[in-house]
């Protein structure tokens, strides 16, 4: 699309399906039968056309592993801080808020765990499938 753009092609719904479709052509492989709608799939993701969400993910993760991670090691304490982020509702901020249940989002270790448990996961994955490098 931006490469379209670049070239002053413009934008259109049929340009979108186009490629879309070849997207899903390309992920699926040969063997996906795709039906003649599927190229407009583009139209209901709103992650393509709303801006500035989709970091929302990664960092509701991050705090959600960092949380759970620290209520499996931390015990009571972690369980009664967790609870009580959760009673504050949205009486502060969020980062505040979380900072207070022991995950401080400003710093990029709630990321690197979050990203180490999902490197375990896909080794304990690959392991399990036998899976050579």
């Amino acid at each position: 699309v931006h490469q379209a753009v670049e070239r002053g092609t413009p934008v259109t719904a049929t340009l979108l399906e186009q490629i879309y479709r070849g997207l899903i052509e390309r992920y699926y492989g040969p063997d996906y039968s795709l039906g003649p709608d599927d190229g407009m799939e583009w139209a209901y993701i709103p992650h393509f056309y709303y801006k500035y969400y989709v970091f929302t993910y990664a960092t509701g993760l991050s705090s959600g592993i960092a949380l759970a991670r620290r209520i499996a090691e931390g015990g009571q304490d972690a369980v009664d801080d967790y609870l009580a982020m959760l009673a504050a509702g949205s009486s502060a901020p969020p980062l505040d808020l979380l900072r207070k249940a022991g995950v401080d989002l400003t710093s990029p270790a709630p990321v690197e765990a979050a990203l180490d448990s999902f490197e375990r996961a896909m080794d304990e994955l690959e392991t399990l499938l036998a899976v050579d490098d």
